[in-house]
C-alpha cells in the first residue's frame, strides 16, 4: 500500500446493489488498512504507537455503522472505506446513511478513506472529512472531555470481548451501537450457542434504571441460546478536587469491577434497577 497526497475534486457516491462477497472484500481490506494506519501513525511517532492512539474498531464486521474506529489525541476518528473510481468515492449506501446518521448523533469525526484498486495493487489517498472532503487533520482534544455514549459503550464491549477470548470463546461476533441488542454472540467452551448484553456506565450511575426486552430473551431462548449479563463500570484515575468523578467517563478511566458473565435469568433479582419488560428493539 502507498498514500498518494495528490487529490481531485472528489464526490460521495452510494451504493445499494452490493453482492454478498463484496461485503468479505470489503473486511478483507479494513484488516489491511488497520494494519497500514497502525504502521503509518508508528513511523509518525518514530517507531512506537503513542499512549494517545489506540483502536476501538479494527474490522469492517456487521452490524455496525462504520468500517474502521480509533482514538488519537482525544478525538475519535470514525471511518468509512471508499473505492475511488474517476472522481467518485463508492461506498455502501446503507452504510453512508447509517454513518452519516450515527457519527453526528454521537459527535465523531466522521472520515472516508479512498482507496485506488486494480489487480496487483491498493493505493491508498490521504484520509478526509466526510462532510466537507478535505483531508484530515488530527487535532489534540482535551483528554479529560467526557466520552460519547457511543464510545462508552464500545469500550464496555471490547472489555468482554477480551474476557471471552482469554476465557476461550470462539466464533465471536459482537455490535458496538447502542441500543442493538445482544451485543456479542459466542460459542462457549462446551460447545454452547450464546450471547452477551453489555451495560457500560460510570459507576456513580450503576442504581439509573436499565430495561432488557423480554421478547428477545424468550426468543433466543427457544432457539437454544444461552443468555448472559455483563455489567462494565468505570472511575476515573483523575480527581475533581481530590475527589473521583464518578458520573461521566473519561480517556483515563478504568473498570473498577471485574468482569463477570451473570445468567440473564439472575439478573433482574441480582439488580433491583434492571428490568425486563417488553420494549420495542432498536432499529438500524
Amino acid at each position: 500500500m502507498n498514500q498518494d497526497a495528490s487529490m481531485k475534486q472528489l464526490s460521495i457516491t452510494p451504493v445499494y446493489n452490493i453482492a454478498e462477497d463484496e461485503y468479505q472484500n470489503l473486511y478483507d481490506l479494513s484488516v489491511r488498512l488497520c494494519d497500514y494506519i497502525t504502521e503509518q501513525i508508528k513511523r509518525e511517532k518514530k517507531g512506537a504507537l503513542p499512549n494517545s492512539f489506540w483502536w476501538l474498531r479494527t474490522s469492517a464486521t456487521r452490524p455496525a455503522f462504520h468500517d474502521l474506529c480509533f482514538v488519537y489525541n482525544g478525538t475519535v476518528y470514525s471511518f468509512l472505506i471508499g473505492v475511488l473510481k474517476d472522481d467518485q468515492i463508492l461506498v455502501f449506501g446503507k452504510d453512508w446513511n447509517n454513518f452519516q446518521k450515527e457519527t453526528k448523533k454521537y459527535g465523531l469525526q466522521a472520515c472516508i478513506i479512498p482507496v485506488k484498486m486494480d489487480d496487483s495493487s491498493i493505493e491508498v489517498l490521504p484520509y478526509l472529512d466526510a462532510n466537507t472532503l478535505e483531508p484530515i487533520v488530527f487535532n489534540k482534544k482535551n483528554l479529560n472531555d467526557p466520552l460519547s455514549e457511543w464510545e462508552l459503550y464500545c469500550m464496555g464491549v471490547i472489555e468482554t470481548l477480551n474476557y471471552l477470548t482469554d476465557n476461550n470463546a470462539t466464533k465471536i461476533q459482537y455490535c458496538d451501537v447502542p441500543g442493538i441488542n445482544p451485543s456479542i454472540w459466542f460459542t462457549d467452551n462446551e460447545g454452547n450457542p450464546s450471547y452477551v448484553l453489555v451495560r457500560s456506565i460510570p459507576a456513580g450511575l450503576d442504581d439509573n434504571p436499565f430495561f432488557i426486552n423480554k421478547k428477545m430473551i424468550d426468543g433466543y431462548k427457544e432457539e437454544g441460546l444461552k443468555g448472559y449479563f455483563v455489567n462494565v463500570k468505570w472511575v476515573n484515575l483523575r480527581g475533581n478536587n481530590g475527589k473521583f468523578m464518578d458520573k461521566q467517563v473519561i480517556h483515563s478511566s478504568i473498570v473498577s469491577s471485574k468482569i463477570e458473565l451473570e445468567p440473564i435469568e439472575d439478573v433482574e433479582k441480582n439488580h433491583a434497577n434492571i428490568i425486563i419488560e417488553e420494549k420495542e428493539i432498536y432499529e438500524f
